[in-house]
């Protein structure tokens, strides 16, 4: 029987036949070669793309990951090549704009999807910002009263109110 380009035999004994017997022959020539019954998860790949050409030195074993890998790449390629020649590759236009670094004021050019991740020129401005907020203060426990290290950046995020997490839900539970 041949069915989407595949050979398929009648195997009534074999594992991982459909309910009617059939197996495709690709995957009885690759269990042959390896003297065992192939997993669900190993997929049987015509090298030359031809489906009926079940020879063992056309046959391959990959993954579902490898086969989806191999497959989508090619796919692609081929939807590239193929806009290439008709003339019909779309070129995205990127739009930029402009942001004003909120530590110098200097203007920048960045990707639009950037913007809003993007608030400061450089690397050096978003350090300087950053490194402010790790200030070290010395802080209260509201419950047992021991002073305590906290940054800055913390505190501004609402943390620091106690000194460690016993404190914190004995407080909880009074």
């Amino acid at each position: 029987m041949k069915k989407l380009g595949y050979i398929f035999k009648i195997v009534k004994s074999h594992p991982f036949g459909w309910k009617d017997g059939y197996v495709a022959e690709h995957r009885l020539v690759m269990e042959k070669h390896l003297g065992r019954f192939l997993t669900k998860y190993e997929i049987v790949h015509h090298i030359n793309g031809i489906r009926d050409d079940n020879r063992l030195e056309n046959l391959i074993i990959l993954t579902n990951n490898q086969h989806a890998k191999y497959h989508g790449n090619l796919k692609a390629l081929q939807k590239v090549r193929e806009m290439r020649l008709l003339g019909t590759f779309p070129h995205k236009k990127i739009t930029r704009i402009q942001i004003i670094c909120s530590v110098c004021g200097k203007l920048k050019t960045v990707n639009k999807a950037l913007k809003l991740k993007r608030k400061f020129c450089s690397r050096k401005c978003y350090l300087t910002i950053h490194n402010k907020n790790l200030t070290i203060i010395k802080i209260k426990c509201k419950r047992c009263g021991i002073i305590f290290n906290i940054s800055k950046c913390d505190l501004n995020r609402g943390r620091g109110k106690y000194c460690s997490k016993s404190c914190y839900f004995h407080r909880k539970g009074e």
